[in-house]
């Protein structure tokens, strides 16, 4: 019970000294965010977390529907800036640590399974009207927007226990994943393909700024959220573990995940950001991720109103 009670805590500890080891034995250099990095992880994890506090207390003053008896909520702001600042250490490391690339099997894979491929490619280009819709603006903005729906439906309308499903789910992915891409990394199928898309200007540029960290294992300004890496797609265990979540507890919004799921599927390929195999390791890290909080955080929590109690 004790462990269960104290799970984010012990999962924030681990991964800490695992940072540690690595700075001040190993001596790894420290990735630190600058202004834009700073503004971009706001934007992207911390805006949508935020927001969904705000959007609680106004509902609660209004409808007065239920309490807010729980510290919880607020304290998992300052918590996913920390796990955010050791996931992309952990992501910056990837070739310091493993300097072994797959990419060339991942490609020869991809080529192998060439006709799987071209349905990704064909399914892409059908849900952008044909490239009408710009892949970078549908594939970035509606991973976030997922963020920002499950944080505010799950904290206004589902019960503390399975918001707290939520937030650490996402945390662990982003810790487990981080330090997973060490295993068999790799860059991005776009590295081998230099033609003219939407992506190819600013995957360029993270490769660029990835090969000074790999061959001077020195880490430039502005890297903090712009190291690449393909192996496995944290998109899709992002996506697919907050629409099984949805599916679960609100189910229009996870009818609607359903298809923003598909979406970042076919496109993660489809932009040349992610190879065929990063998919089933993807999914892999959010179902482990997926039973490991439903026993964490499961139905023998004794529960206080709407909110379980802590």
């Amino acid at each position: 019970m004790i462990f269960r009670k104290n799970f984010e805590f012990i999962l924030l500890i681990i991964f800490v000294c695992i940072w540690g080891f690595y700075t001040y034995f190993k001596g790894l250099p420290i990735n630190m965010p600058n202004k834009a990095s700073f503004l971009s992880i706001w934007l992207h994890y911390v805006h949508p977390l935020a927001v969904a506090v705000i959007v609680q207390i106004v509902y609660v003053l209004v409808f007065k529907k239920k309490a807010i008896n729980s510290w919880i909520p607020y304290f998992y702001i300052p918590y996913i800036l920390v796990v955010v600042f050791l996931h992309f250490n952990f992501k910056a490391w990837t070739p310091l640590i493993n300097p072994i690339s797959y990419d060339a099997m991942y490609f020869h894979i991809d080529n192998f399974l060439f006709p799987l491929k071209q349905v990704f490619i064909c399914a892409a280009d059908f849900i952008t009207w044909g490239g009408k819709v710009n892949l970078s603006s549908f594939y970035n903005q509606m991973f976030v927007l997922m963020f920002f729906l499950s944080f505010t439906f799950h904290l206004i309308y589902d019960n503390l226990n399975n918001f707290r499903k939520i937030v650490i789910g996402v945390c662990l992915i982003l810790l487990v994943g981080g330090v997973s891409y060490w295993i068999c990394p790799a860059v991005g199928p776009f590295i081998f393909d230099t033609s003219t898309t939407v992506f190819t200007p600013i995957q360029q540029g993270m490769y660029s700024h990835y090969l000074i960290v790999s061959q001077q294992h020195y880490i430039p300004d502005g890297y903090f959220t712009a190291a690449p890496a393909a192996m496995p797609s944290l998109h899709i265990a992002h996506s697919f573990f907050l629409m099984i979540m949805a599916l679960r507890k609100i189910r229009p919004l996870g009818y609607f995940y359903i298809a923003v799921f598909l979406g970042i599927l076919f496109i993660s390929v489809a932009s040349k950001w992610h190879y065929l195999i990063d998919i089933p390791f993807g999914l892999l890290i959010s179902v482990g991720t997926i039973w490991i909080v439903d026993r964490i955080y499961s139905n023998e929590i004794t529960f206080k109103g709407n909110y379980c109690t802590p």
